[in-house]
């Protein structure tokens, strides 16, 4: 695939033809079944390529959310099995999902890409809102029937609701979220349910969880605990929540912090899984309605 046809592909993203998840599939796929001739150095120009298009992809799909998104990605390879997306579903909610599929490099990251394309799609057709639980549910299903059980995905699926100043997650496999605020780190743990892929029949569940003042939602994958120094010793839960802590207390403040601490904690030691880190700004109070127009006219 030229230069050209990637850019392509990349604006119809920007301008909404092309859902980034869709796109991603699209071009990674290319990536993936490169000409049979090509030399070593031609390959590995494509997964670099098909590295940036999926950084570029990501960029775009924080566009179209409500609450302000900062995200930091390493991949372990060149291409990472970690995925990610957000949208609006209405001028107040905002659904969020993480996902980390088995494995590395190119397939992980197709298997990401069509699990993102899936994901859209019906978070699309089901507006105004779809519940995370019925959303994991419903990419569960298709896990299932479009990879048998050659692959397993944890995940969370999360909806922000700002009209209420609430969070519902739905969790299958995947490290808890994070609630970070002022009086500290809340993990908002799941009810123990299975990775996507596993078990065709299983129903997932939700929580709801408040918000309140200047707290940040963090998602991650295990790849940010799970870091290793150069003595073999993983960055770990007490490190994590150490880093969310912050005096700003902003996503920004709270990425950078989390991606200053972890680089430093590996040191020179190599990547050994890829890593997704996701902070989101909460805006509280919620949302004034808007006043009603004098006598009642529009």
């Amino acid at each position: 695939m030229d230069r050209q046809r990637i850019q392509q592909v990349i604006d119809q993203v920007a301008t909404g033809e092309l859902s980034a998840g869709v796109a991603t599939g699209i071009l990674m796929a290319a990536f993936a079944a490169p000409d049979g001739d090509a030399s070593d150095e031609t390959l590995y120009a494509d997964l670099a390529e098909g590295a940036r298009v999926q950084d570029q992809l990501h960029a775009v799909g924080t566009e179209s959310a409500n609450c302000h998104v900062e995200a930091w990605t390493e991949a372990a390879s060149l291409c990472s099995g970690d995925c990610w997306l957000t949208h609006a579903t209405s001028p107040s909610t905002d659904l969020l999902l993480i996902a980390d599929v088995s494995g590395h490099g190119v397939q992980a990251a197709l298997v990401g890409s069509l699990l993102i394309g899936a994901a859209m799609t019906a978070s699309l057709g089901s507006r105004p809102s779809l519940p995370p639980s019925t959303w994991l549910s419903i990419l569960n299903r298709v896990a299932i029937d479009g990879l048998g059980h050659d692959y397993l995905i944890s995940a969370v699926a999360v909806q922000i609701d700002l009209a209420a100043s609430t969070l519902e997650v739905a969790n299958a496999g995947h490290p808890p979220p994070l609630l970070i605020g002022p009086s500290g780190v809340q993990p908002i743990r799941g009810h123990g349910s299975p990775p996507l892929g596993a078990v065709a029949a299983h129903k997932y569940q939700s929580r709801q969880v408040p918000f309140g003042p200047m707290e940040v939602l963090a998602l991650f994958t295990d790849g940010v605990r799970e870091a290793q120094s150069p003595e073999d010793a993983q960055f770990g839960d007490r490190r994590l929540w150490e880093a969310c802590t912050t005096e700003a207390m902003t996503a920004r403040s709270v990425c950078e912090q989390v991606r200053r601490r972890v680089r430093a904690h590996r040191a020179e030691a190599p990547w050994s899984d890829d890593i997704t880190f996701l902070a989101v700004d909460l805006p509280y109070p919620p949302p004034a309605a808007a006043d009603p127009a004098p006598d009642g006219s529009a």
